[in-house]
């Protein structure tokens, strides 16, 4: 099992970098902190 964890830093641009890291490294488990991000964008970017 994999886990990620990451502060965002409130950086709203994100969601790629987050995509790139749980796709590439086939995490299980990604908790993000300071995340103000838009997370339906990454859901959806993830189950696609």
């Amino acid at each position: 099992m994999k886990i990620v964890f990451w502060n965002t830093c409130k950086n709203t641009m994100i969601n790629p970098y987050i995509r790139d890291i749980i796709i590439d490294n086939k995490v299980d488990i990604a908790i993000l902190a300071e995340y103000h991000a838009d997370i339906s964008n990454l859901k959806d970017m993830l189950y696609l």
